[in-house]
């Protein structure tokens, strides 16, 4: 799966699935509003010469219009070697299009050890960039980009260096602003199984890449397999790249380091922290990486071994926090997590395990999601249940906000706090009290002062000069009224809250036919500024 979150705030995740429908493996997706719930998934890799193929390994950029840029392998009838589709979503039509090819050879994109990444200008432009592929050389692999400027394609673009015998591969690109970018891939030195990080910057304007340099200190003598990388964009000054790597021989040892990269003066800088652990294999830790619009970052990562995915902060300045484990279901080597802010500082991780897989046959993966709240755009809400007289506290009155239940204190309190900004709905309630209801939009510490009205039974109402009856009853209701009282409200609903009559009557005596089901029912009446709730039967 891979995710990026929109402008709104938006999350969408694409993902590669056995299709009933189809019979096929499509490219499916799905998006979920801040408090929303998941729209039903859909395949986006139909017509022309892709909707009639098996497509895998899709990858997702938002641009700030709202348009989505997908990308992904389409099946080219090889075993191996596929080529890259493209669908498109024009948010101003709400409509996807068909799906495109979009690399030029048809079928020379390595469908198992690539990688390729989309993202989107500030002009709500795509630019696509992918590896593994050997049209150059049938021996040798080659990194791709290429553009759309609006109106085509470009042609297919090397990034990589075709001539110097060596392969290229896993490229990754973030923006870097001022409408450029930068590109990182790996590829080997030559010497054995050595591996170092390249990089080039590309402006997005006249669409030159600059030389391509080897970013400092990355040079590293172990098996591709087991040396991953990412990289995020800090602030307007600096961008991370992330390195896992892993030793493929005993004894196994995982490190973690980031190299800062300054945009202005175009100088690496190692930090002085790492984290090191051992691990009892070779299987590598994917790794994700992504910082939010304070420059605060976070690195997710998988761990085979231990079948977890875990997330930390990093700080060049204090190094990594402490682990934090956010799934600990069944993972698979090479299943990778990816990890993206949104612009309330929230984490948004998406990831694929076994957990529901069934024993043999085909591996069986599911995709998953999971949210960290940013603590610092929270707020708290504070409940106060009193009586009706606004003062005298109702202590284990249940409090139900944000899908939580809690009971009030002594003090007619309960707090609930890290709430998000949104619009939430609240129920109180107690026996022997009617219950109260409400909505409110937090965008601020909030205390919500609830009073609630005690149920007396039918005879009790003789106190307040009103008769009420018969009791049970088949539907019909007779109330009688106090003479003095000019006006009031009447409000029956079931035990649910759900109201089934309402009417303001200015009369002493009514008599009213209700059209309902059996069942236990409250009688609310609201007069000279006092509300008197009882309960009756229909039978």
């Amino acid at each position: 799966p891979r995710i990026d979150t929109g402008a709104d705030g938006t999350i969408h995740i694409v993902y590669n699935d056995n299709h009933s429908g189809t019979g096929l493996q499509k490219i499916m997706y799905r998006k979920k509003e801040i408090e929303g719930e998941w729209t039903e998934a859909i395949f986006i890799d139909k017509g022309t010469n892709i909707g009639d193929r098996n497509n895998h390994f899709p990858a997702i950029a938002i641009s700030p219009n709202g348009d989505i840029h997908a990308i992904y392998n389409v099946w080219a009838y090889e075993n191996v070697r596929n080529f890259i589709g493209y669908s498109f979503y024009d948010a101003s039509e709400d409509e996807w299009s068909n799906g495109l090819e979009i690399s030029e050879a048809g079928g020379s994109v390595n469908h198992f050890d690539g990688h390729h990444e989309v993202y989107s200008t500030d002009d709500n432009l795509p630019v696509v960039v992918w590896g593994y592929d050997n049209r150059a050389n049938p021996d040798y692999e080659e990194v791709y980009m290429k553009y759309y400027n609006g109106t085509e394609w470009s042609n297919d673009i090397i990034v990589s260096n075709p001539n110097d015998n060596l392969s290229a591969t896993y490229p990754y690109i973030t923006s870097i602003g001022d409408n450029k970018a930068m590109f990182i891939f790996g590829e080997g030195t030559g010497v054995g199984n050595e591996l170092e990080i390249k990089y080039r910057i590309y402006n997005e304007l006249t669409h030159i890449l600059s030389d391509i340099q080897t970013v400092p200190q990355t040079k590293y003598n172990i098996n591709s397999s087991a040396f991953k990388y990412d990289i995020a964009k800090k602030d307007n000054e600096n961008t991370i790249i992330a390195i896992w790597e892993n030793r493929s021989v005993e004894p196994f040892v995982d490190t973690i380091k980031c190299i800062n990269y300054n945009i202005t003066n175009d100088e690496f800088t190692m930090s002085e922290h790492k984290f090191i652990s051992e691990t009892t294999g070779y299987w590598p830790k994917h790794i994700s990486i992504d910082c939010d619009s304070e420059g605060n970052c976070a690195i997710v990562y998988t761990d085979t071994y231990l079948e977890n995915c875990n997330f930390f902060e990093f700080d060049p300045t204090v190094g990594f926090s402490e682990i934090q484990i956010f799934n600990d279901e069944d993972i698979m080597s090479g299943d990778y997590p990816e990890c993206k802010f949104d612009f309330n500082g929230n984490l948004h991780v998406t990831w694929a395990d076994l957990r529901y897989d069934v024993p043999g046959g085909f591996v069986e993966r599911e995709i998953f999601y999971e949210m960290g709240t940013n603590l610092n755009n929270t707020y708290t809400v504070t409940f106060f249940v009193s009586e009706t007289d606004g003062t005298t506290p109702i202590e284990q009155a249940e409090v139900t906000f944000n899908s939580l239940t809690q009971n009030t204190a002594p003090t007619g309190e309960t707090i609930f706090e890290n709430i998000m900004p949104d619009t939430y709905s609240w129920t109180v309630s107690k026996a022997d009290y009617t219950p109260e209801t409400g909505e409110i939009t937090i965008t601020q510490n909030e205390t919500i002062e609830v009073n609630l009205t005690p149920v007396v039974s039918i005879n009790e109402l003789a106190n307040f000069g009103i008769n009420v009856y018969p009791n049970p009853t088949c539907g019909i209701l007779n109330i009688s009224l106090p003479k003095n009282i000019n006006k009031t409200e009447i409000i029956i609903t079931d035990i649910t809250g759900r109201v089934v009559y309402q009417e303001i009557i200015n009369e002493q005596f009514t008599k009213i036919n209700l059209q309902i089901d059996e069942g236990i029912y409250l009688l609310k009446l609201d007069f000279d500024n006092k509300s008197v709730v009882s309960t009756f039967i229909v039978n």
